[in-house]
């Protein structure tokens, strides 16, 4: 049995637009990956796909759940008339 771990990765970094859509593996040959051309397709890459917009996605994840408990927090003021209370030394992250 060959060992597979010496061989280098053949991993493409990005699937054309065609393979995408279709969910299938790019070859990753540019500027037309050999499926689209022996499919006879228009074989494009996205410049702007790549991890960074998934990344920018959950930084606004994260930023929609901080607006809400403000919105939740600032409620609670208008409702009650007073702030929150701060929270106890006991009640912190490194309480035990």
């Amino acid at each position: 049995m060959a060992d597979d771990s010496s061989r280098p990765s053949k991993r493409t970094r990005q699937a054309c637009e065609g393979c995408r859509r279709k969910k299938t593996r790019c070859p990753g040959e540019q500027p037309a990956c050999s499926l689209c051309v022996r499919l006879g397709q228009v074989c494009s890459y996205n410049e702007g796909s790549n991890n960074g917009s998934r990344v920018q996605d959950s930084d606004q994840s994260i930023v929609r759940a901080c607006a809400r408990t403000l919105m939740s927090l600032h409620s609670f003021y208008q409702i009650t008339g007073r702030a929150p209370a701060e929270p106890r030394e006991q009640d912190g992250p490194d309480a035990q």
